[in-house]
Protein backbone atom coordinates (compact mmCIF):
# COMPACT_ATOMS: atom_id res chain seq x y z
CA UNK A 1 0.00 0.00 0.00
CA UNK A 2 1.77 2.98 -1.22
CA UNK A 3 0.32 5.33 1.60
CA UNK A 4 1.90 2.95 4.36
CA UNK A 5 4.97 3.68 2.78
CA UNK A 6 4.45 6.94 3.60
CA UNK A 7 4.02 6.88 6.77
CA UNK A 8 7.10 7.89 9.04
CA UNK A 9 5.55 6.02 12.16
CA UNK A 10 3.14 2.77 12.09
CA UNK A 11 1.93 0.82 14.77
CA UNK A 12 -0.24 -2.11 14.07
CA UNK A 13 -0.64 -4.44 17.31
CA UNK A 14 1.72 -7.28 16.92
CA UNK A 15 5.16 -6.87 18.55
CA UNK A 16 5.29 -6.28 22.22
CA UNK A 17 7.47 -7.32 25.67
CA UNK A 18 6.69 -5.88 29.18
CA UNK A 19 7.16 -2.58 29.50
CA UNK A 20 7.74 -1.75 25.37
CA UNK A 21 4.54 -1.60 22.30
CA UNK A 22 6.86 -1.88 19.49
CA UNK A 23 5.82 -0.06 15.80
CA UNK A 24 6.45 -2.19 12.58
CA UNK A 25 7.55 1.34 11.21
CA UNK A 26 10.77 2.78 12.01
CA UNK A 27 12.33 -0.19 12.44
CA UNK A 28 15.03 0.80 13.97
CA UNK A 29 13.10 1.14 17.59
CA UNK A 30 12.69 5.10 17.21
CA UNK A 31 8.96 4.55 17.51
CA UNK A 32 8.78 2.29 19.72
CA UNK A 33 6.30 3.09 22.68
CA UNK A 34 7.04 2.82 26.11
CA UNK A 35 4.11 1.10 27.84
CA UNK A 36 3.17 1.02 31.51
CA UNK A 37 0.14 0.14 33.48
CA UNK A 38 1.22 0.15 37.53
CA UNK A 39 2.45 -2.51 39.90
CA UNK A 40 -0.29 -5.46 40.28
CA UNK A 41 -1.27 -7.84 38.02
CA UNK A 42 -5.03 -6.83 37.74
CA UNK A 43 -5.55 -6.43 33.81
CA UNK A 44 -6.55 -9.59 31.83
CA UNK A 45 -7.04 -9.76 28.07
CA UNK A 46 -8.52 -12.45 26.09
CA UNK A 47 -6.05 -14.12 23.88
CA UNK A 48 -5.96 -15.68 20.74
CA UNK A 49 -7.86 -18.52 21.58
CA UNK A 50 -10.66 -16.62 23.01
CA UNK A 51 -9.59 -17.08 26.81
CA UNK A 52 -9.29 -14.50 29.58
CA UNK A 53 -5.44 -14.51 30.51
CA UNK A 54 -4.58 -13.44 33.45
CA UNK A 55 -1.36 -12.12 35.27
CA UNK A 56 -0.03 -15.19 37.56
CA UNK A 57 2.37 -15.21 40.22
CA UNK A 58 4.54 -17.95 42.33
CA UNK A 59 4.79 -17.03 45.81
CA UNK A 60 6.98 -19.21 46.84
CA UNK A 61 11.28 -18.91 46.58
CA UNK A 62 13.60 -20.89 45.55
CA UNK A 63 10.45 -22.81 43.89
CA UNK A 64 13.09 -26.10 42.52
CA UNK A 65 15.82 -25.53 44.85
CA UNK A 66 14.70 -27.38 47.58
CA UNK A 67 18.37 -27.92 49.33
CA UNK A 68 18.14 -24.01 49.87
CA UNK A 69 18.21 -22.35 53.26
CA UNK A 70 14.72 -21.04 52.42
CA UNK A 71 13.38 -24.16 52.43
CA UNK A 72 13.63 -25.50 56.50
CA UNK A 73 13.82 -28.94 57.49
CA UNK A 74 12.01 -30.91 60.17
CA UNK A 75 13.12 -34.49 61.04
CA UNK A 76 14.58 -34.61 57.10
CA UNK A 77 17.22 -34.05 54.89
CA UNK A 78 17.05 -33.29 51.12
CA UNK A 79 18.79 -35.43 48.53
CA UNK A 80 19.77 -33.23 44.88
CA UNK A 81 20.12 -35.44 41.22
CA UNK A 82 16.52 -37.19 41.72
CA UNK A 83 15.52 -38.21 38.25
CA UNK A 84 12.07 -36.02 37.34
CA UNK A 85 8.84 -36.35 35.32
CA UNK A 86 10.44 -34.29 32.53
CA UNK A 87 13.73 -36.64 31.82
CA UNK A 88 16.41 -34.52 33.68
CA UNK A 89 17.82 -35.05 36.99
CA UNK A 90 16.09 -32.00 38.77
CA UNK A 91 13.87 -33.45 41.40
CA UNK A 92 14.25 -34.01 45.03
CA UNK A 93 14.13 -36.57 47.80
CA UNK A 94 13.21 -35.88 51.21
CA UNK A 95 14.37 -37.84 52.91
CA UNK A 96 12.83 -38.61 57.12
CA UNK A 97 15.42 -38.97 59.87
CA UNK A 98 14.79 -42.07 62.51
CA UNK A 99 13.04 -40.01 65.00
CA UNK A 100 9.12 -39.69 65.59
CA UNK A 101 7.92 -36.34 64.03
CA UNK A 102 6.63 -34.78 61.48
CA UNK A 103 8.93 -35.26 58.14
CA UNK A 104 9.19 -32.30 56.57
CA UNK A 105 10.02 -29.11 54.43
CA UNK A 106 8.83 -25.79 54.87
CA UNK A 107 9.52 -21.96 53.25
CA UNK A 108 7.46 -19.08 54.36
CA UNK A 109 5.46 -16.56 52.71
CA UNK A 110 2.63 -13.50 53.53
CA UNK A 111 -0.77 -14.93 53.97
CA UNK A 112 -3.52 -12.38 53.48
CA UNK A 113 -6.99 -13.74 55.55
CA UNK A 114 -9.83 -13.84 53.00
CA UNK A 115 -7.14 -14.45 50.07
CA UNK A 116 -7.57 -17.86 48.07
CA UNK A 117 -4.70 -19.50 47.59
CA UNK A 118 -3.57 -22.43 45.43
CA UNK A 119 -0.87 -24.86 46.47
CA UNK A 120 0.99 -27.32 44.56
CA UNK A 121 3.70 -29.29 44.30
CA UNK A 122 5.08 -32.71 41.62
CA UNK A 123 5.44 -35.76 43.71
CA UNK A 124 6.32 -39.20 43.20
CA UNK A 125 6.37 -42.39 46.25
CA UNK A 126 9.96 -42.81 47.12
CA UNK A 127 9.73 -45.73 49.95
CA UNK A 128 6.53 -43.41 51.65
CA UNK A 129 3.43 -43.57 49.35
CA UNK A 130 1.82 -40.24 50.68
CA UNK A 131 2.86 -36.64 51.01
CA UNK A 132 1.76 -34.44 52.49
CA UNK A 133 0.48 -30.53 51.83
CA UNK A 134 -0.49 -27.42 53.58
CA UNK A 135 -0.13 -23.53 53.62
CA UNK A 136 -0.82 -23.14 57.45
CA UNK A 137 -4.44 -22.49 56.90
CA UNK A 138 -6.24 -23.48 60.26
CA UNK A 139 -7.44 -27.06 59.46
CA UNK A 140 -5.83 -26.81 56.09
CA UNK A 141 -3.75 -30.03 55.14
CA UNK A 142 -3.98 -32.38 52.52
CA UNK A 143 -2.74 -35.89 52.09
CA UNK A 144 -2.25 -37.41 48.64
CA UNK A 145 -1.55 -41.02 47.84
CA UNK A 146 1.03 -41.14 45.06
CA UNK A 147 0.03 -44.77 44.36
CA UNK A 148 -2.88 -43.61 42.50
CA UNK A 149 -3.51 -40.29 42.56
CA UNK A 150 -6.17 -40.37 45.13
CA UNK A 151 -6.68 -37.83 48.30
CA UNK A 152 -6.93 -39.77 51.80
CA UNK A 153 -7.29 -36.94 53.97
CA UNK A 154 -9.05 -33.76 53.09
CA UNK A 155 -9.46 -31.10 56.28
CA UNK A 156 -12.23 -29.03 56.79
CA UNK A 157 -10.87 -25.74 55.23
CA UNK A 158 -9.73 -27.23 52.27
CA UNK A 159 -12.01 -25.58 49.04
CA UNK A 160 -10.77 -28.49 46.79
CA UNK A 161 -7.97 -30.65 46.20
CA UNK A 162 -6.66 -32.79 43.29
CA UNK A 163 -4.03 -34.57 41.68
CA UNK A 164 -3.02 -34.68 37.71
CA UNK A 165 -1.36 -37.91 36.45
CA UNK A 166 2.09 -37.20 34.96
CA UNK A 167 3.24 -40.80 34.27
CA UNK A 168 5.96 -42.39 35.59
CA UNK A 169 4.43 -42.23 39.10
CA UNK A 170 4.84 -39.10 38.94
CA UNK A 171 1.58 -36.54 40.05
CA UNK A 172 0.90 -32.87 40.46
CA UNK A 173 -0.69 -32.46 44.08
CA UNK A 174 -2.68 -29.33 44.30
CA UNK A 175 -4.81 -28.26 46.94
CA UNK A 176 -6.78 -24.93 47.20
CA UNK A 177 -7.84 -23.41 50.34
CA UNK A 178 -8.66 -19.57 51.65
CA UNK A 179 -6.28 -17.80 54.14
CA UNK A 180 -7.84 -17.07 57.67
CA UNK A 181 -5.07 -14.81 58.98
CA UNK A 182 -2.59 -12.64 58.32
CA UNK A 183 0.87 -12.40 58.77
CA UNK A 184 4.19 -14.72 57.72
CA UNK A 185 3.56 -18.32 57.33
CA UNK A 186 4.40 -21.44 55.77
CA UNK A 187 3.79 -23.92 53.38
CA UNK A 188 4.51 -27.35 54.28
CA UNK A 189 5.55 -30.52 52.07
CA UNK A 190 6.37 -33.71 53.86
CA UNK A 191 6.37 -37.48 53.71
CA UNK A 192 3.46 -39.49 55.28
CA UNK A 193 3.80 -43.41 56.16
CA UNK A 194 -0.38 -43.85 55.92
CA UNK A 195 -2.62 -41.31 54.55
CA UNK A 196 -3.32 -39.62 58.09
CA UNK A 197 -2.26 -36.07 59.55
CA UNK A 198 0.18 -36.88 62.34
CA UNK A 199 4.16 -37.68 63.52
CA UNK A 200 5.75 -40.58 62.60
CA UNK A 201 8.60 -43.00 63.19
CA UNK A 202 11.28 -42.51 60.25
CA UNK A 203 13.56 -45.35 59.39
CA UNK A 204 16.34 -42.34 58.25
CA UNK A 205 16.16 -43.91 54.43
CA UNK A 206 12.50 -43.36 53.07
CA UNK A 207 10.60 -41.02 51.63
CA UNK A 208 9.03 -38.98 48.92
CA UNK A 209 10.24 -37.11 45.75
CA UNK A 210 9.57 -33.49 45.06
CA UNK A 211 9.77 -31.09 42.28
CA UNK A 212 8.59 -27.72 40.97
CA UNK A 213 6.04 -26.52 43.83
CA UNK A 214 3.91 -23.51 43.08
CA UNK A 215 1.53 -21.09 45.89
CA UNK A 216 -0.46 -18.45 43.75
CA UNK A 217 -3.61 -16.57 44.65
CA UNK A 218 -6.94 -18.20 42.78
CA UNK A 219 -8.69 -21.17 42.71
CA UNK A 220 -6.86 -23.28 40.28
CA UNK A 221 -2.98 -24.07 40.03
CA UNK A 222 -1.73 -22.87 36.92
CA UNK A 223 1.29 -23.92 35.20
CA UNK A 224 4.19 -23.74 36.49
CA UNK A 225 6.46 -20.16 37.29
CA UNK A 226 9.83 -21.00 38.50
CA UNK A 227 11.45 -19.13 41.14
CA UNK A 228 14.56 -18.15 42.62
CA UNK A 229 15.35 -15.55 45.56
CA UNK A 230 12.29 -13.44 44.22
CA UNK A 231 9.13 -14.62 43.17
CA UNK A 232 8.03 -14.76 39.65
CA UNK A 233 5.02 -13.73 37.12
CA UNK A 234 3.68 -14.81 34.07
CA UNK A 235 0.67 -13.96 31.86
CA UNK A 236 -0.79 -10.54 31.34
CA UNK A 237 2.32 -8.94 33.92
CA UNK A 238 2.05 -5.52 35.21
CA UNK A 239 3.59 -2.86 32.01
CA UNK A 240 2.75 -5.62 29.62
CA UNK A 241 0.50 -4.27 26.25
CA UNK A 242 -2.66 -6.07 26.32
CA UNK A 243 -3.43 -7.43 22.40
CA UNK A 244 -7.04 -8.44 22.94
CA UNK A 245 -8.66 -10.57 20.62
CA UNK A 246 -12.12 -10.15 21.76
CA UNK A 247 -15.29 -11.15 19.80
CA UNK A 248 -13.20 -14.04 17.92
CA UNK A 249 -11.22 -10.96 16.27
CA UNK A 250 -8.47 -12.57 14.05
CA UNK A 251 -6.04 -9.47 14.19
CA UNK A 252 -5.52 -8.22 17.81
CA UNK A 253 -6.82 -4.85 19.26
CA UNK A 254 -4.57 -2.79 21.40
CA UNK A 255 -6.47 -2.67 24.91
CA UNK A 256 -6.58 1.20 26.56
CA UNK A 257 -8.39 1.65 29.41
CA UNK A 258 -8.99 4.19 32.46
CA UNK A 259 -8.00 3.05 36.03
CA UNK A 260 -11.19 0.88 37.13
CA UNK A 261 -11.85 -0.87 40.61
CA UNK A 262 -13.49 -4.10 41.01
CA UNK A 263 -15.48 -3.50 44.29
CA UNK A 264 -16.83 -7.72 44.10
CA UNK A 265 -13.95 -9.26 47.04
CA UNK A 266 -14.38 -12.69 45.84
CA UNK A 267 -14.86 -12.76 41.86
CA UNK A 268 -14.33 -16.24 41.39
CA UNK A 269 -14.93 -18.22 45.14
CA UNK A 270 -18.98 -17.72 45.42
CA UNK A 271 -18.87 -20.06 48.23
CA UNK A 272 -17.17 -18.12 50.30
CA UNK A 273 -18.73 -16.60 53.10
CA UNK A 274 -18.26 -12.98 51.41
CA UNK A 275 -21.42 -14.23 49.42
CA UNK A 276 -24.67 -14.72 51.10
CA UNK A 277 -26.93 -18.00 49.71
CA UNK A 278 -30.54 -17.69 50.25
CA UNK A 279 -32.32 -20.78 49.22
CA UNK A 280 -29.48 -21.88 47.23
CA UNK A 281 -26.36 -23.02 47.41
CA UNK A 282 -22.96 -23.11 45.41
CA UNK A 283 -21.04 -26.23 44.40
CA UNK A 284 -17.18 -25.18 43.42
CA UNK A 285 -15.37 -25.88 40.62
CA UNK A 286 -18.05 -27.16 38.50
CA UNK A 287 -17.38 -26.36 35.42
CA UNK A 288 -14.88 -24.95 32.74
CA UNK A 289 -14.77 -21.42 32.91
CA UNK A 290 -14.09 -18.49 30.42
CA UNK A 291 -10.31 -18.92 31.21
CA UNK A 292 -10.14 -22.14 30.28
CA UNK A 293 -9.62 -23.54 34.04
CA UNK A 294 -12.24 -25.60 35.67
CA UNK A 295 -12.79 -22.81 38.09
CA UNK A 296 -16.40 -21.89 37.03
CA UNK A 297 -19.13 -22.81 40.27
CA UNK A 298 -23.08 -23.85 39.70
CA UNK A 299 -25.21 -21.85 41.89
CA UNK A 300 -28.10 -24.35 42.81
CA UNK A 301 -31.52 -23.62 44.07
CA UNK A 302 -32.97 -25.51 47.39
CA UNK A 303 -36.68 -26.58 46.87
CA UNK A 304 -38.34 -23.87 48.13
CA UNK A 305 -41.95 -23.02 46.43
CA UNK A 306 -42.27 -19.88 45.00
CA UNK A 307 -39.92 -17.83 45.91
CA UNK A 308 -36.08 -16.69 44.51
CA UNK A 309 -33.02 -18.55 45.31
CA UNK A 310 -30.07 -16.23 44.91
CA UNK A 311 -26.30 -15.43 45.83
CA UNK A 312 -25.87 -11.83 47.39
CA UNK A 313 -22.64 -10.10 48.53
CA UNK A 314 -23.41 -7.22 50.44
CA UNK A 315 -21.82 -4.39 52.32
CA UNK A 316 -20.40 -2.56 49.35
CA UNK A 317 -19.33 0.89 49.61
CA UNK A 318 -21.19 2.94 46.62
CA UNK A 319 -20.92 6.69 46.17
CA UNK A 320 -23.62 9.10 44.34
CA UNK A 321 -22.63 7.82 40.55
CA UNK A 322 -23.33 5.17 37.95
CA UNK A 323 -22.10 1.25 38.47
CA UNK A 324 -21.63 -1.33 36.06
CA UNK A 325 -22.35 -4.91 37.42
CA UNK A 326 -20.93 -8.07 35.25
CA UNK A 327 -21.05 -11.46 35.47
CA UNK A 328 -20.42 -14.55 33.90
CA UNK A 329 -23.01 -16.61 33.24
CA UNK A 330 -24.07 -20.28 31.33
CA UNK A 331 -27.09 -22.06 31.23
CA UNK A 332 -27.19 -25.65 33.14
CA UNK A 333 -30.81 -26.73 33.69
CA UNK A 334 -32.03 -22.83 34.13
CA UNK A 335 -31.17 -21.01 31.51
CA UNK A 336 -32.16 -17.28 32.59
CA UNK A 337 -30.18 -15.12 35.53
CA UNK A 338 -31.32 -12.07 36.81
CA UNK A 339 -28.43 -9.42 38.34
CA UNK A 340 -30.38 -7.18 40.53
CA UNK A 341 -28.36 -4.02 42.54
CA UNK A 342 -30.43 -2.82 45.62
CA UNK A 343 -30.52 -0.61 49.07
CA UNK A 344 -28.53 2.49 47.86
CA UNK A 345 -29.46 1.65 44.11
CA UNK A 346 -33.21 2.87 43.64
CA UNK A 347 -35.72 -0.10 42.45
CA UNK A 348 -35.76 -1.05 38.95
CA UNK A 349 -31.76 -1.27 38.67
CA UNK A 350 -31.82 -4.75 37.44
CA UNK A 351 -31.93 -7.11 34.18
CA UNK A 352 -32.69 -10.32 32.97
CA UNK A 353 -30.74 -12.79 30.79
CA UNK A 354 -31.61 -15.29 28.14
CA UNK A 355 -28.51 -17.86 28.34
CA UNK A 356 -29.20 -19.76 25.66
CA UNK A 357 -30.68 -17.25 23.38
CA UNK A 358 -28.03 -14.97 24.10
CA UNK A 359 -30.75 -11.99 24.51
CA UNK A 360 -31.10 -9.56 27.13
CA UNK A 361 -34.83 -10.38 28.41
CA UNK A 362 -35.82 -7.40 30.36
CA UNK A 363 -34.36 -4.34 31.99
CA UNK A 364 -35.67 -2.61 35.30
CA UNK A 365 -36.85 1.02 34.96
CA UNK A 366 -34.46 2.32 37.20
CA UNK A 367 -31.36 1.03 35.41
CA UNK A 368 -29.36 2.87 32.10
CA UNK A 369 -28.74 0.02 30.06
CA UNK A 370 -28.07 -3.90 30.14
CA UNK A 371 -26.17 -6.15 27.35
CA UNK A 372 -25.37 -9.87 27.11
CA UNK A 373 -21.55 -10.74 25.10
CA UNK A 374 -21.30 -13.86 23.30
CA UNK A 375 -17.71 -14.77 25.09
CA UNK A 376 -17.77 -18.62 23.30
CA UNK A 377 -18.20 -22.07 24.58
CA UNK A 378 -21.95 -21.17 26.06
CA UNK A 379 -20.77 -18.75 28.06
CA UNK A 380 -21.84 -14.78 28.22
CA UNK A 381 -21.05 -11.60 29.97
CA UNK A 382 -23.72 -10.01 31.35
CA UNK A 383 -23.65 -6.30 31.96
CA UNK A 384 -26.23 -3.82 33.85
CA UNK A 385 -25.00 -0.42 33.86
CA UNK A 386 -27.21 1.31 36.99
CA UNK A 387 -29.06 4.67 37.28
CA UNK A 388 -26.88 7.08 39.87
CA UNK A 389 -26.66 5.41 42.99
CA UNK A 390 -27.16 7.13 46.46
CA UNK A 391 -23.81 6.94 48.90
CA UNK A 392 -23.34 4.59 51.67
CA UNK A 393 -21.60 1.43 53.04
CA UNK A 394 -23.89 -1.45 52.67
CA UNK A 395 -24.79 -1.69 48.46
CA UNK A 396 -25.94 -4.99 47.40
CA UNK A 397 -25.53 -7.04 44.31
CA UNK A 398 -27.56 -10.39 43.65
CA UNK A 399 -26.96 -12.94 41.66
CA UNK A 400 -30.42 -15.30 40.76
CA UNK A 401 -31.47 -17.77 38.69
CA UNK A 402 -34.87 -17.23 36.91
CA UNK A 403 -37.56 -18.95 35.25
CA UNK A 404 -39.94 -17.81 32.06
CA UNK A 405 -38.62 -14.07 32.74
CA UNK A 406 -38.85 -14.18 36.45
CA UNK A 407 -36.59 -15.22 39.89
CA UNK A 408 -39.67 -15.87 41.14
CA UNK A 409 -40.30 -19.97 41.31
CA UNK A 410 -40.52 -23.23 42.74
CA UNK A 411 -37.07 -25.07 42.99
CA UNK A 412 -35.95 -28.44 42.77
CA UNK A 413 -32.96 -28.91 44.44
CA UNK A 414 -30.38 -29.76 42.35
CA UNK A 415 -30.99 -27.11 38.99
CA UNK A 416 -28.92 -23.79 38.34
CA UNK A 417 -26.61 -22.14 36.25
CA UNK A 418 -23.17 -22.03 35.87
CA UNK A 419 -21.29 -18.64 37.05
CA UNK A 420 -17.92 -17.07 37.40
CA UNK A 421 -15.84 -13.69 37.05
CA UNK A 422 -18.21 -11.15 38.75
CA UNK A 423 -17.46 -7.32 38.62
CA UNK A 424 -19.04 -4.24 40.13
CA UNK A 425 -17.42 -0.91 38.65
CA UNK A 426 -18.15 2.89 38.79
CA UNK A 427 -18.77 3.85 35.68
CA UNK A 428 -20.80 3.52 32.89
CA UNK A 429 -19.83 0.54 30.71
CA UNK A 430 -18.06 -2.86 31.78
CA UNK A 431 -14.17 -2.55 30.79
CA UNK A 432 -12.26 -5.86 30.79
CA UNK A 433 -12.37 -8.57 34.04
CA UNK A 434 -10.08 -7.44 36.63
CA UNK A 435 -10.14 -10.86 38.68
CA UNK A 436 -10.07 -10.91 42.37
CA UNK A 437 -9.77 -13.33 45.65
CA UNK A 438 -10.19 -11.61 49.21
CA UNK A 439 -10.43 -7.54 48.30
CA UNK A 440 -11.55 -5.33 46.58
CA UNK A 441 -8.77 -4.62 43.25
CA UNK A 442 -7.50 -1.71 41.44
CA UNK A 443 -6.31 -1.40 37.69
CA UNK A 444 -4.83 0.98 36.72
CA UNK A 445 -4.62 3.05 33.41
CA UNK A 446 -3.01 2.11 30.35
CA UNK A 447 0.05 4.78 29.56
CA UNK A 448 1.61 4.13 25.98
CA UNK A 449 3.95 7.06 24.63
CA UNK A 450 6.81 7.67 22.61
CA UNK A 451 8.69 10.34 24.32
CA UNK A 452 11.57 11.68 21.77
CA UNK A 453 9.85 11.89 18.22
CA UNK A 454 10.62 14.75 16.29
CA UNK A 455 11.95 13.40 13.75
CA UNK A 456 8.67 11.14 12.99
CA UNK A 457 6.14 14.26 13.12
CA UNK A 458 5.89 16.33 10.46
CA UNK A 459 6.69 19.97 12.51
CA UNK A 460 5.05 22.44 9.22
CA UNK A 461 2.67 19.61 8.24
CA UNK A 462 1.21 15.89 8.62
CA UNK A 463 -1.43 13.47 9.40
CA UNK A 464 -2.41 11.66 12.24
CA UNK A 465 -4.44 8.80 11.64
CA UNK A 466 -5.97 6.14 14.17
CA UNK A 467 -8.42 3.22 13.56
CA UNK A 468 -10.35 1.99 16.72
CA UNK A 469 -13.60 1.15 18.32
CA UNK A 470 -16.22 3.24 20.67
CA UNK A 471 -16.64 1.03 24.20
CA UNK A 472 -17.34 4.09 26.19
CA UNK A 473 -17.62 7.81 26.66
CA UNK A 474 -18.35 9.07 29.88
CA UNK A 475 -18.18 12.80 31.24
CA UNK A 476 -14.50 13.41 30.10
CA UNK A 477 -12.55 13.77 27.56
CA UNK A 478 -10.73 10.62 26.26
CA UNK A 479 -7.59 10.99 23.77
CA UNK A 480 -6.85 8.78 20.77
CA UNK A 481 -4.10 10.08 19.17
CA UNK A 482 -2.11 13.51 20.43
CA UNK A 483 1.47 14.69 19.44
CA UNK A 484 2.93 17.57 21.72
CA UNK A 485 5.72 19.37 23.50
CA UNK A 486 5.06 17.14 26.48
CA UNK A 487 2.33 19.38 27.89
CA UNK A 488 -1.11 20.61 27.87
CA UNK A 489 -0.41 24.02 25.55
CA UNK A 490 1.11 22.82 22.26
CA UNK A 491 -0.66 19.95 20.96
CA UNK A 492 -2.76 18.15 17.45
CA UNK A 493 -4.70 15.75 18.87
CA UNK A 494 -8.11 13.27 18.06
CA UNK A 495 -9.93 12.58 20.56
CA UNK A 496 -14.02 11.37 22.13
CA UNK A 497 -15.49 14.49 23.72
CA UNK A 498 -17.05 14.59 26.93
CA UNK A 499 -20.66 13.98 27.05
CA UNK A 500 -21.16 13.02 23.20
CA UNK A 501 -20.48 10.23 21.33
CA UNK A 502 -18.39 11.82 18.10
CA UNK A 503 -14.79 12.48 17.27
CA UNK A 504 -13.47 15.76 17.41
CA UNK A 505 -9.21 17.19 16.73
CA UNK A 506 -8.24 20.54 18.32
CA UNK A 507 -5.13 22.00 17.84
CA UNK A 508 -3.43 24.98 20.65
CA UNK A 509 -0.58 26.78 20.81
CA UNK A 510 0.46 28.73 24.08
CA UNK A 511 -3.01 27.43 25.28
CA UNK A 512 -5.11 29.54 22.86
CA UNK A 513 -7.42 27.70 20.61
CA UNK A 514 -6.04 27.93 16.89
CA UNK A 515 -8.69 25.08 15.31
CA UNK A 516 -11.31 23.07 16.39
CA UNK A 517 -13.30 20.38 13.97
CA UNK A 518 -15.81 17.55 15.08
CA UNK A 519 -17.73 15.19 13.72
CA UNK A 520 -21.24 15.77 15.65
CA UNK A 521 -22.87 12.95 16.97
CA UNK A 522 -22.43 9.87 13.86
CA UNK A 523 -21.20 7.12 16.36
CA UNK A 524 -22.21 5.13 19.05
CA UNK A 525 -21.37 2.86 21.28
CA UNK A 526 -19.24 -0.50 19.68
CA UNK A 527 -18.76 1.49 16.28
CA UNK A 528 -15.70 1.15 14.90
CA UNK A 529 -14.10 4.13 13.67
CA UNK A 530 -10.99 5.22 11.23
CA UNK A 531 -10.36 8.82 11.66
CA UNK A 532 -7.36 11.15 9.80
CA UNK A 533 -6.59 14.32 10.52
CA UNK A 534 -4.25 16.43 8.12
CA UNK A 535 -2.83 20.02 9.16
CA UNK A 536 -0.57 22.54 7.77
CA UNK A 537 -0.56 26.15 8.23
CA UNK A 538 -4.09 27.35 8.07
CA UNK A 539 -4.98 24.17 6.36
CA UNK A 540 -6.73 21.46 8.55
CA UNK A 541 -9.28 18.72 7.85
CA UNK A 542 -10.95 15.87 9.54
CA UNK A 543 -12.06 12.36 7.84
CA UNK A 544 -14.23 9.64 9.77
CA UNK A 545 -15.00 6.19 8.11
CA UNK A 546 -14.38 7.69 4.63
CA UNK A 547 -16.35 11.18 4.54
CA UNK A 548 -15.03 14.75 5.32
CA UNK A 549 -16.38 15.72 8.41
CA UNK A 550 -15.31 19.36 8.58
CA UNK A 551 -12.04 21.79 7.99
CA UNK A 552 -10.96 24.96 9.44
CA UNK A 553 -8.47 27.83 7.27
CA UNK A 554 -6.95 29.55 9.97
CA UNK A 555 -4.29 27.88 12.78
CA UNK A 556 -0.42 27.94 13.40
CA UNK A 557 1.50 24.84 13.43
CA UNK A 558 2.88 23.85 17.34
CA UNK A 559 6.25 22.71 17.07
CA UNK A 560 5.76 18.82 19.21
CA UNK A 561 8.22 15.80 19.96
CA UNK A 562 5.63 13.37 21.75
CA UNK A 563 3.19 11.10 20.72
CA UNK A 564 0.73 9.61 23.12
CA UNK A 565 -1.46 6.86 22.25
CA UNK A 566 -5.00 6.71 23.90
CA UNK A 567 -3.75 9.06 26.68
CA UNK A 568 -3.07 12.91 26.69
CA UNK A 569 -0.59 14.78 28.64
CA UNK A 570 -3.46 16.16 30.72
CA UNK A 571 -4.39 12.72 31.72
CA UNK A 572 -7.56 11.94 30.06
CA UNK A 573 -7.30 8.44 28.47
CA UNK A 574 -8.82 6.10 25.93
CA UNK A 575 -11.98 4.03 26.08
CA UNK A 576 -11.22 2.64 22.93
CA UNK A 577 -9.14 -0.10 21.90
CA UNK A 578 -6.49 0.77 19.06
CA UNK A 579 -6.58 -1.51 15.77
CA UNK A 580 -3.82 0.65 14.62
CA UNK A 581 -2.01 4.27 14.45
CA UNK A 582 -0.10 5.99 11.75
CA UNK A 583 1.79 9.37 11.10
CA UNK A 584 2.81 11.27 8.07
CA UNK A 585 4.91 13.73 7.53
CA UNK A 586 2.68 15.15 5.05
CA UNK A 587 -0.49 16.60 4.58
CA UNK A 588 -2.50 13.64 2.47
CA UNK A 589 -4.46 14.86 0.13
CA UNK A 590 -8.45 15.03 0.61
CA UNK A 591 -8.63 11.81 -1.57
CA UNK A 592 -5.90 10.29 -0.12
CA UNK A 593 -7.49 10.67 3.63
CA UNK A 594 -11.18 9.41 2.25
CA UNK A 595 -9.12 5.81 0.59
CA UNK A 596 -7.19 5.33 4.17
CA UNK A 597 -10.05 5.77 6.54
CA UNK A 598 -12.99 4.38 4.82
CA UNK A 599 -14.19 1.03 6.36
Amino acid sequence: MSLFSDASLAMIPSAYKDGKLYSIKPTDGSGDFTFSRGSNLAATRVDVNGLIEKGRENLLLQSNQFDNSYWNKTASTISTGQADPNGGFNAFKIIEDTSTNYHRIFGSYTMVSGNVYATSVTAKAAGRNFITLSNNVSSGTCIFNLTNGSITTQESNVISASTTSLGGGWYRCEMIAQGDKSGSYNVYIGADNNGIVGTYLGDGTSGVLIYQSQLELGLVATDYIETTTTTAVSGITEDLPRLDYSGGASCPSLLLEPTRTNLITQSEYFGSSDWTKTRASVTDNAATSPDGYTNADKLVEDTTASNNHFLQLGFITVTATNYTATIYAKAAERSQVRILLSNYWATGNDAIYDLSAGTVLSVGAGAVSASITDVGNGWYRCALVSGTATAGPNGKFDVRPAVAGSDTYTGDGTSGIYIWGAQLEEGSYPSSYIPTYGSAVTRLVDVSYVSSATSLIGQTQGTLFVEGRIDGQESYNRRLLTISDGGTANKIEIFNPSNSLKIRTVGTVSTVTQFDIESGSILTIGDTFKVAVAYAQNDFVMYINGTQIGTDSSGNIPTTNKINLGRGDNNFNAESPINQALLFKTRLTNGELAALTTL
